[in-house]
Order: structure tokens, then sequence, then C-alpha cells
């Protein structure tokens, strides 16, 4: 299930910001200090916010060299460039946890991506709860296209901080460490387990190297939030119950070298067909074809 940040988004393309007003202890509005009534919790909610800020912004200072190494083609020469970021922008994130005093773990599946998990032990008898988000990024695209030119340079602007991968989702990372220290400081004590989770893999389905990894390695709860941005287009922030999947996959078509003139013989009928030629191209719009078919028809019966 996906949860949505209690922070809206203001969606700016190629310009992504994420909106920080109410970033606080995970608590938004009047009611977010309502355990802590008066002038000095106030002011102790306003220091928390500009710590939440400052974090964001380790976050994505950190992550100059962050990405996914699987948007890299094999042999591209921004393999090395951008291996490590993740394990870097961790480090932040390990850091928040310890400070919670949880059952910290870091491990890696593939080399220089670090996922870390952290638990905070219930007090018993109760329901476990896994929030998880993901710390990888896609890519940067063109860094003049950026307002700040630096696409990791975690610029704040008009109260919005600027950088790959903030909305999507060290914000939501952050708000749920927040939302956990909320708890701390408030003396609230659940019964079952929280599970933080911070993975790689998200952005290109290589859950292997990130969530599945957390399964394999025993984290399992009653239910898990995810706190992944749910905005799309004019859509606000809303509970999603549900996620599509992805699969990135590459198809070759092999064909058979011909004369352009031999064109008509290879696809009318009575021709020498594959004798003669194959166009790789046109086998590939038939595979396209039929799987945006099987797209619509998946829409309409799942």
């Amino acid at each position: 299930m996906t949860a949505a940040l209690s922070s809206p988004v203001r969606a700016e393309i190629p310009r992504p910001g994420f909106r920080i007003d109410d970033l606080s202890t995970g608590f938004s509005g009047p009611d977010r200090l309502a355990a802590n009534a008066g002038a000095e919790d106030t002011l102790d909610a306003a220091a928390r916010l500009k710590r939440a800020k400052r974090l964001l912004k380790r976050c994505e200072s950190r992550l100059g060299r962050a990405g996914h190494h699987r948007t890299c083609p094999t042999g591209m020469s921004g393999l090395d460039e951008v291996l490590g970021g993740e394990s870097d922008a961790n480090l932040i994130i390990t850091g928040m946890y310890e400070k919670l005093g949880a059952e910290v773990d870091v491990w890696a599946e593939e080399p220089k991506r670090n996922n870390v998990v952290a638990t905070i032990k219930g007090t018993g008898g109760g329901r476990s709860l896994i929030f998880n988000g993901h710390i990888d990024t896609v890519p940067t695209g063109r860094h003049e296209d950026w307002k700040f030119q630096n696409p990791f340079s975690g610029q704040i602007d008009d109260n919005n901080i600027y950088g790959r991968g903030a909305c999507d989702m060290k914000a939501g990372i952050v708000a749920q460490a927040m939302a956990a220290t909320a708890m701390q400081r408030c003396g609230v004590r659940l019964k079952g387990d929280l599970i933080l989770e911070s993975v790689v893999g998200e952005e290109v389905m290589d859950h292997e190297a990130g969530t599945s990894a957390t399964v394999r390695r025993g984290y399992r709860a009653d239910a898990a939030i995810v706190s992944e941005p749910s905005a799309s287009g004019t859509r606000p922030l809303a509970i999603v119950p549900v996620s599509p999947g992805l699969l990135w996959m590459a198809v070759t078509c092999l064909g058979k070298a011909s004369h352009a003139s031999n064109r008509g013989e290879t696809i009318r009928a009575g021709g020498p067909g594959a004798q003669v030629g194959v166009n790789a191209i046109d086998k590939g719009n038939f595979i396209l074809s039929c799987l945006l078919k099987l797209e619509q028809e998946w829409g309409l019966t799942k």
C-alpha cells in the first residue's frame, strides 16, 4: 500500500521541487503539536522543521554521484560515476535511524549499493508495520534544463528543495524517519515492531537488490506503507492500495539484409519472402503493436 506524504508536492518538469512547508515530525497542521502544546513546543517544532530541511539538503548534496547503475548500459563511461551515491545517501539515513535507538542493518546485494533497515522493537502483542522507501533515482537528464543547472544541488528556493530524487523519494524516506522520531519524543511505544527501510533498486524493477532482498533477509510485517509520492497530473496526493508492475527488457529482432528494390518480394503474398530478405524493423513494429494491444486488454480485464 502506498500512502501519500503529508506535504504537498509542486510539480515542475523538468524542474522538480519538493514543498517542505509542513515537513516536521510526521504531523501536519494545528494538530501536530497536540501532545506537546505551548510556546516552547512551537519553537521546538520550528527547530525540527529546520532540521528536516537540512537533512533533505544533505541527502541531495551527497547524491552528486547517485543514480541507478542499471540505467547505464554496460560499458557506459558514466557507470563508475554513479556507483556509490546510493550508499553515500544511505549513510545519512543510517545516522537518523541510529539516533532513534533502532537496530540498524546495512548491507549490499550489489557492490557499492547499500540498503539500510532499522527495527524499532515493539512492546509485544501488536501487529508490525514496515515503512519502505527507495534511495535510487532515475537519470538526471541534461543539467542545463534544471533550474539551478545542478540536479544534485539541494538548492532551497521559495520553500522548495530542488534536486533529482528530492520528491521521489528522499522526502518520503525522511518523513518516515521523522514520524518515528515524533512518536519517540511523544513517548508513544507501539506494541508491534516498526521497520524502516531505505533500499536501492526501485526505479527499474531491480527489486532483487532492494526490497526483495529485505524480505529474503527476514524483514516482514503485517502491513507496509511506501511513501512514494502518489500525485498524478492534476490528481492530488492520495492513498493508493495497488500499484502497477514494471518490466524493463530488450527485444532483439533478427533480419536479413537485402536490396531496397526487393521490398515487395518480402511482403507480398506469393513472393519468395525470407529467402530474399527480412526487415527486422517490421518484426519489431509487430511485437510492439502486440504489446500495446495486450496493455489495453489487461487494462480492461485486470
